[in-house]
This record gives C-alpha cells, structure tokens and sequence, in this order.
C-alpha cells in the first residue's frame, strides 16, 4: 500500500517536472501577440480641375464715325467658348474664343472675333460661389462693310466674372458664369468688350 503511494508521488512529481520543463506530456503554449494593422489613410484622388465652357455673347463696338463729330455703337451677338485648368481655388489659366455673328446695324454691323489666354486670380465667397479676374493677351479682328473703321489689333486685356456651383457630386461638377471682358485696352483703337454668360463642365 505504501509502495503503492509512493509510486504515485513519484509519477506525478515526474509529469508536473516535465511539464514546467516543457516537455511533451504538456503543451507549452506561446502566447501570440497580433500586431495591429496599419490602416492606411485613403487618399482623395486629386481630380485635375479641367474646365470646358460654352455660352451666349453680346459684343459691343464703340467708337467715333471718323471724323470726330459722331459717335457710333454697334451691338453684335455670337458665341463664346472658354476652357482653363485650376492649379488651386485661388489660380488658374483660361484660353477664351469669341465671335460674333448676328448684326443688321445700319452702318452694316461690326462683327468680331477675339482668342486670348489669361491668368485668372479667383476667391471664394462662399464653398459654390466664387469670383474671378481675367488677365492677359488678346487679338481680335472686326468686320463691317467698310463704312466703320476696323479693328486687327493684339495687347493687353482684361475682365472679371463669377462663378456659380450647381452640382453636388464633387468628381462631375457643373458651374454657371457670367462675366465681362475689355477685349483690348488701348488708346489707339474703338472701345471692343463682351459681356457674356453660360455653363462650365469640369472634368
């Protein structure tokens, strides 16, 4: 009996051994320690602020009849079709074509065309809205029937405008404008501007 018992002490002492000198009566288990993974912050695709433009146009030719005892205006309509990209919420470039095709004045209208590129300096008055300037280099012709001095002139020009946000998705977005534009500023040659308004879609 007492043999017996003493075995058993013996047994037990033999496994609990082994078992703290990790041996293979019980499982040394390790703990395993899972690192967190790191989430990485999903960057916003930058959209590049391509913009094409389209939209009605009133020109405007004012000058005298040549002789300095009258004055002349004449009123033309067209078209005018804009595009630019937008380096940031404050600049951007932007090429504009206009020309006028529409006219019945008396002295047989005074129809133009104008191309420019300009820096555009722009601010925001509120997250859809948003103000801008034009300022650049331009050339713009004019066609009458010969009774009105014509116009083949490049320099300076200029303008200002804003813009209105109407689309909420933020990858298609679509913006109206209206603006006015001084298609040439200088002393020798009739007072030329456009006044114009339509809708951008950028890309």
């Amino acid at each position: 009996m007492t043999k017996n018992i003493l075995l058993s002490l013996i047994a037990l002492a033999a496994v609990t051994t082994t078992g703290f000198a990790g041996g293979g009566l019980v499982p040394n288990y390790e703990p395993v320690i899972t690192e967190p993974e790191e989430v990485e912050a999903l960057e916003e695709e930058a959209m590049s602020d391509v913009y094409i433009g389209v939209g009605p146009a009133r020109g405007r030719y004012f000058s005298d009849c040549g002789n300095g005892e009258c004055s002349y205006e004449d009123v033309t309509y067209g078209i005018l079709l804009r595009g630019g990209y937008n380096f940031s919420e404050y600049f951007g470039i932007e090429a504009r074509l206009v020309s006028t095709f529409l006219d019945a004045g008396p002295l047989g209208g005074q129809t133009l065309s104008h191309f420019g590129i300009f820096a555009k300096p722009m601010v925001d008055i509120t997250p859809k809205v948003n103000l801008y300037t034009l300022l650049g280099y331009g050339m713009t012709k004019t066609k009458n029937d010969g009774k009105l001095e014509t116009v083949d002139a490049a320099g300076f020009s200029a303008g200002a405008g804003v813009e209105f946000g109407i689309a909420s998705d933020e990858n298609i977005s679509w913006k109206l404008f209206a603006d006015y534009q001084r298609l040439l500023i200088q002393n020798d040659v009739p007072d030329l501007d456009v006044i114009s308004a339509g809708v951008n879609y950028h890309f």
